[in-house]
This record gives C-alpha cells, sequence and structure tokens, in this order.
C-alpha cells in the first residue's frame, strides 16, 4: 500500500524537484490518481515535508463533500524547513499534538491555520499568539457521528482568549467543543470589522437573522447542552447579546478597561465608548435590560453617563428654531 510520503518522493524524487514545489493540496492528488484510473486511496501516517522549502500552502484536509481522500488520516508533521508558508489546512487527520507549529521558521507568515476535527491533545492556546498575522484560526471539534475518521476525536485545547489579544488581523475563529473559557474582553476589533463589512453588503435587514453572521466569524459552541466543554461559558456569554462580540464588549467596560485601557485613555474616547453603546442600546433593548441586571461601579456610572447623554439630546431636539425675519 502506498502512502502519501511515498507518493510525494517518487513524484518530487530529488532535492530541486521539491523545492519548486509551493502548494500540496491532497484533494489535487486524489482527483490526479482518479484521473490515471488508480482509484486505490493513498494511506496517511507521518509525513515529512521539510525538503519542500518554498511552500506555500499545504491542503492536507481528507474529506471534502463526504469523501475520504486518504484510506488512513495524517498522524505525524514536519514542516521544519518551510519557511514560506502562508496557509496550512489538516482538518478531519489523527494529529495529536501540534509539535510541528514549534518548530515553524517564519511563524510570522502563517495566515491561515486549519486543524479542527483532530486528536490533539492537553494544549493551551497561547502556542498560536506567536502567529501574529492569522486571519483565521480554526482548533475546534465539529462533531459528526456518521464519520469513522471523527469518531472518538477531540481536540483537547483549553486557556483563555487573553494570549490572543495581540492577533490584530483575526476575521475568523473556531474552537467548538474545546476548553477554551474566558477572555472575549480580549478578542481583537478586527472581528467587529469583519461583521460591519459583511452587514454592509446586506441589502435588507427585515427577517435577517444577523445572529448567523457573528456565527460564522466566532464559532465556540460545546458539542451539545449537557457536554462539560468549557467553552460553553463563553457561548452564554454571547448568547446573550445575540453573538453579537461589539454588544458584549461595549456592556462589560469594567473588563474592557483592563484588557484595552486606550479605549478610555481620555474624555474623546469615553465619548465614542458612550456613544457607541447608546447606539447599540437603542437597536437591542436587551443590553440595557442586561445592563441593569448585572450592575457594577463601572456600569452605573456608564449608564448614569447614557442617561444624562440622552436628556442632553432631548432638550436639544425640544429647542425651537425662531423663524427668519423676512
Amino acid at each position: 500500500m502506498t502512502t502519501l510520503q511515498e507518493y510525494l518522493n517518487n513524484k518530487y524524487p530529488t532535492k530541486e524537484d521539491k523545492e519548486l514545489v509551493e502548494k500540496i493540496s491532497i484533494f489535487s492528488i486524489y482527483q490526479e490518481r482518479q484521473e490515471q484510473n488508480d482509484s486505490e486511496p493513498l494511506e496517511g501516517g507521518e509525513l515529512d515535508l521539510s525538503e519542500f522549502t518554498n511552500l506555500k500552502e499545504i491542503d492536507g484536509e481528507i474529506i471534502v463533500d463526504g469523501e475520504h481522500l486518504l484510506k488512513t488520516p495524517l498522524t505525524k508533521l514536519n514542516l521544519s524547513g518551510c519557511a514560506e508558508l502562508t496557509g496550512l489546512f489538516f482538518g478531519y487527520n489523527n494529529l495529536t499534538s501540534v509539535d510541528f507549529l514549534q518548530v515553524l521558521p517564519c511563524p510570522e507568515k502563517l495566515q491561515t491555520l486549519s486543524i479542527y476535527n483532530n486528536n490533539i491533545q492537553f494544549t493551551d492556546i497561547e502556542i498560536f499568539s506567536k502567529f501574529v498575522n492569522l486571519r483565521s484560526l480554526s482548533i475546534g471539534t465539529r462533531i459528526i457521528r456518521e464519520d469513522p475518521f471523527a469518531m472518538g476525536k477531540r481536540n483537547k485545547f483549553f486557556g483563555s482568549l487573553s494570549c490572543w489579544k495581540n492577533l490584530d488581523k483575526l476575521e475568523s475563529i473556531d474552537f467548538e467543543a474545546t476548553d477554551v473559557n474566558e477572555g472575549l474582553e480580549y478578542l481583537p476589533e478586527s472581528l467587529i470589522k469583519v461583521y460591519r463589512q459583511r452587514l454592509s453588503g446586506i441589502e435588507n435587514f427585515k427577517g435577517y437573522d444577523l445572529s448567523s453572521i457573528w456565527l460564522s466569524i466566532i464559532s465556540c459552541q460545546p458539542e451539545n447542552d449537557n457536554s462539560n466543554d468549557k467553552c460553553s461559558t463563553i457561548w452564554k456569554q454571547l448568547q446573550s447579546f445575540n453573538y453579537d462580540l461589539a454588544a458584549w464588549q461595549l456592556a462589560h467596560p469594567e473588563k474592557m478597561s483592563i484588557a484595552r485601557p486606550e479605549l478610555f485613555i481620555n474624555e474623546d474616547s469615553k465619548e465614542k465608548w458612550l456613544t457607541a453603546l447608546k447606539d447599540k442600546i437603542e437597536k437591542n433593548p436587551e443590553i440595557l435590560a442586561y445592563l441593569m441586571e448585572n450592575k457594577s461601579p463601572e456600569t452605573e456610572i456608564i449608564l448614569s453617563e447614557i442617561q444624562k447623554k440622552q436628556s442632553t439630546e432631548q432638550q436639544t431636539s425640544q429647542i425651537e428654531v425662531p423663524p427668519k425675519n423676512t
């Protein structure tokens, strides 16, 4: 039985051949073999691509539209010589460790990392903090019971989102069914900007479920309501705000003042915060109800300032403009 490693070594036998390759796609290899009437799937196992020094992208996902592209999943990776990588996709495999990420020569070049539905053992998500240019990060477990490759597997990531504070280019994150359980206040504004961009592309909001946009940006649901996944803490926190991260952050000034003190550094920045929160409350009255039910010294000040602001606006709107002399 031929392994993926043997196939690649045969296709690119010399060091020079390997250095010319910029992308490896298991799906493309699968299609190529199908066209050659070679329908026997390759074996997975360990994969050493360290000599493919100019690789920019590796698409190692082994299930596409329900089709299994390898007979067995990948179990171990060596990417130590790959200094040009910008995209890694290894969903649906059986990786048990992220040690291969520790030895990437240029972590700052990586923009997309997808390792969902593997079997990663207990690992703190702080390991991803060095990938400062990440735009998409997917590390969760999506339960697919009819898939034999997924049975009994789970990515056991844990930790606080505080360590992702400096990943300020993130556009989507997925930590479904993990034990990541706190730190919403540290998530970067880039995620909120993505929401606004997608919102601007919707012509008619009537009847549109805006939460679906957020759920495509931040995926953090537990396996089910009865699971012990600690990410359920974050899931429930967002649920109270219709999964709107911006609303949650605006409603928690006591946390945000610690996570992002620059937002409260002067009167102008405070004024922007109050205006943004007031606008959110007008669109989502449940935010005001939440603030009233969960009062803290900080939120009481915020509520008082909003009331003053509303009072001033009402007084201004009631001032009659004298008619012009003719």
